[in-house]
Parts: C-alpha cells; sequence; structure tokens
C-alpha cells in the first residue's frame, strides 16, 4: 500500500475479496507504475481482474467471477497512464448472484 496525505493507494500485494472470500488476481501489470515492485492499481485493473475461491454456492446461485462496478475508493486526484488509482476505500458490485446484490469488500496489504 502506498500513502499520500490521508489516502492509501492499493498495489498488486493488496489483498482484496469479495464477501464470500473469493480473492481478485490481476492480469500482467508490468510496465505500470511500481513501488516496491508492486504495481499501483487502476479501476481499469481492478474491473479486468478475476475473482477466484468465491465460496457463494447452490441452486441458483452464482459464485463472484468479476467486479462489474466500483461504487467507492477511486483516486479524483492520482492517475496512472490517465486512469484513476484506487484507494483502500474500494466498494464494488461482483457479478455475483443474485444479481444486483451489492458486494461489500475486504482490503488488506
Amino acid at each position: 500500500m502506498i500513502w499520500e496525505n490521508s489516502l492509501r493507494y492499493l498495489t498488486t500485494g493488496s489483498v482484496i475479496m469479495c464477501t464470500h472470500g473469493g480473492i481478485l488476481q490481476f492480469a500482467d501489470m508490468r510496465g505500470r507504475a511500481e513501488s516496491d515492485s508492486t504495481a499501483l492499481l487502476t479501476a481499469q485493473s481492478v474491473l479486468q481482474a478475476t475473482i477466484v475461491g468465491c465460496s457463494q454456492l447452490g441452486p441458483g446461485i452464482k459464485p463472484c467471477l468479476k467486479i462489474i462496478q466500483i461504487t467507492k475508493g477511486t483516486s479524483g486526484i492520482f492517475q496512472v497512464d490517465g486512469v484513476s488509482a484506487v484507494t483502500d476505500e474500494l466498494d464494488f458490485v461482483t457479478d455475483g448472484n443474485p444479481p444486483g446484490s451489492r458486494q461489500s469488500n475486504s482490503v488488506s496489504g
């Protein structure tokens, strides 16, 4: 995590989870802004990531596989290649079913 004033920016070293324990996994981030060999996360990198290990299972239920909307936690100040960096206030909605349900998140690192 990288600090700027009171904001903490997330990096590929951060652990981001859906409410059911699935962990966000990121595509190759080489060439992005880096600190201590971890790339800063942007809204784009979060939306392109996949969720692995979501425990939401059962008849008529679909596990979370990706984030479809970021509802909170993008920086209005700091950008990487013109895309907003992501802060530790990240909140999002996943593609899990039941549809439209809001998924909170857990962020560490």
